[in-house]
């Protein structure tokens, strides 16, 4: 999060421990191909990825605030 631009795209694993992806857009609007490949990274690099069927979430990096004592 600390090169990623506010309208930057921002993944995550919904409920399971994993890494986050940043997609950058440029400002621009993304296409729904982009957004699923960066879907299928963050599923990939998570707890679920041996599951058929993995929950993500994305937002743009400006809704995106880190927890209180998280490193």
């Amino acid at each position: 999060l600390k090169t990623a631009r506010k309208n930057d795209l921002w993944f995550h694993v919904k409920d399971l421990p994993g890494s986050h992806v940043v997609l950058e857009t440029g400002s621009k609007e993304v296409d729904e191909q982009s957004i699923y490949e960066a879907a299928c990274v963050a599923a990939f690099y998570s707890k679920g990825k041996d599951s058929s069927n993995v929950a993500v979430d994305y937002t743009l990096v400006k809704h995106v605030k880190k927890p209180s004592g998280a490193k």
